[in-house]
This record gives C-alpha cells, structure tokens and sequence, in this order.
C-alpha cells in the first residue's frame, strides 16, 4: 500500500500455503506481494497467482563464504 502522505511503500509476503489463495495484505492492490523462489522456480510452498507482483529469492538463497 503506497502511503502518499508519508512516502512509504508496502511490500508482503505472498504466503506459505502453496495455492494461488489470496494473501493479504499482500494481494491489496495497493501493496507489492512477493512470492518466494527456490533457485530460478517458484517455490512450492510460495502462495502464487496473478495478484502477485515479483518473486524474490525464499530458501536456500545462494551466497559465497567471502561475502562477495
């Protein structure tokens, strides 16, 4: 929900239930919903659906030992 007054925007988290039920706030028009990925695929328990708007990185996210 993008929150005019104050210049904030609110991004959720799609869900955990692994259907394309919706979530909210994140399936609120007026928040960013975020699914979560396992690699480059939605991850299967990522609630899902055209309500979502991006998917990002939820489990096992890859990082190198250096930090880099």
């Amino acid at each position: 929900m993008l929150d005019k007054t104050a210049g904030t925007v609110n991004v959720a988290s799609a869900g955990n239930g692994g259907t394309t039920a919706k979530q909210w706030p994140a399936a609120d028009p007026r928040a960013i919903g975020v699914a979560a990925l396992d690699g480059a695929v939605r991850a299967a328990y990522s609630n899902h659906g055209g309500w979502v708007d991006l998917a990002a990185p939820g489990c096992n996210p890859a990082y190198r030992a250096d930090g880099e």
